[in-house]
């Protein structure tokens, strides 16, 4: 359960109470209601020289919903949760309605409108509509948060995952570039598919595209030839993200 906040007669913020005590105060007629989202109450005094408990705003960002929560730095106790919808997809829909609107207005036959391509430069830390929502939006709680709590200190939970560096702790470098690798082949590998059996017999020479479940297809000179299996194809050169040619015949570029 969230605590209430409480300000004084000059708005300045002091440390939230119980739901039961905030009762009390209503009660008693010693505060009135300031705002229902958060709920706050407003004291008909002012308090001289508060203590305020250290308290902690906590954030978990992220794409569609981010986490808010106010903790008590001294006891460990929640005073405030709550999660924060973004309207990134809501942006990115308005946009490209806009887009299509402005399109329909171009084919039209209108009086003739002076070019703005100078109106759709980008300024300095530009960041995308719906991306750019996501961050006002935090900010703005944040800073509304501050005027009704004594907040004396911010956290974010920055999280990045090497997706790479989980399956292969030893990456680095270039081998980044390379893609992953199921049965020692990669996408972009020169190799050559000697088959004796089967309704695929001959041998294939070009650059293969893996799939996971063993079969790959073979991009040669004369096509692509699909779903040869791992245990015939041979590397002949590894991917390292060039296209080589030898002679008058280029090898097919890599996918």
């Amino acid at each position: 359960m969230s605590n209430v906040f409480v300000v004084d007669a000059n708005r300045t913020p002091l440390d939230p109470v119980h739901p039961g005590y905030a009762r009390l105060l209503l009660t008693q007629r010693k505060a009135a209601v300031l705002r229902r989202f958060p709920f706050t109450l407003i004291l008909k005094a002012v308090v001289e020289q508060p203590q305020a408990e250290r308290l902690r705003v906590k954030l978990d960002p992220g794409s569609k919903t981010t986490g808010l929560a106010i903790v008590n730095e001294t006891t460990g106790e929640v005073v405030f949760a709550a999660e924060l919808c973004h309207r990134g997809a809501a942006s990115t829909k308005t946009l490209a309605e806009r887009r299509r609107v402005r399109h329909s207005r171009r084919s039209r036959h209108t009086r003739y409108r002076k070019p703005r391509f100078a109106n759709r430069k980008r300024r300095p830390g530009w960041l995308p509509p719906s991306l750019e929502s996501r961050v006002c939006n935090v900010v703005t709680w944040v800073k509304r948060l501050l005027r009704i709590c004594p907040i004396s200190s911010i956290s974010q939970e920055l999280v990045r995952f090497d997706m790479q560096a989980l399956q292969q702790p030893e990456i680095s470098g270039i081998e980044y570039q390379q893609g992953t690798k199921v049965k020692g082949f990669q996408t972009g590998d020169m190799v050559r598919a000697v088959v004796r059996t089967g309704t695929k017999v001959g041998t294939y020479t070009g650059r293969v595209a893996i799939r996971t479940r063993g079969s790959f297809n073979i991009a040669t000179a004369c096509g692509t030839v699909k779903d040869i299996s791992h245990r015939f194809c041979r590397v002949l050169h590894h991917c390292d993200g060039y296209s080589y040619q030898k002679g008058e015949r280029a090898m097919p570029p890599a996918p």
